[in-house]
């Protein structure tokens, strides 16, 4: 599994690439996990897989306009 941080509509977001889209698990985790290094620390398969069904998919491109380091949120 791809996971990858973008921008999409101006809208900072995260999910796994699946093909050509990716599935926007952060629409529906972002309340209790703001970016991957959250999700991350959590039991992050389990909530993948949870949240797949419902998130949106979005082509990667044209729509996600801006693609981010993993965990681009610094630790200090």
């Amino acid at each position: 599994m791809k996971l990858v941080t973008f921008t999409r509509s101006g809208k900072q977001s995260y999910g796994f690439v699946d093909n050509d889209t990716i599935t926007d698990i952060g629409q529906t985790l972002g309340n209790t996990h703001p970016d991957l290094k959250s999700l991350i620390g959590d039991d992050y398969p389990k909530l993948i897989s949870s949240s797949a069904d419902t998130a949106p998919r979005v082509a990667l491109r044209p729509h996600c306009s801006s693609f981010y380091h993993l965990l681009p949120t610094p630790t200090r």
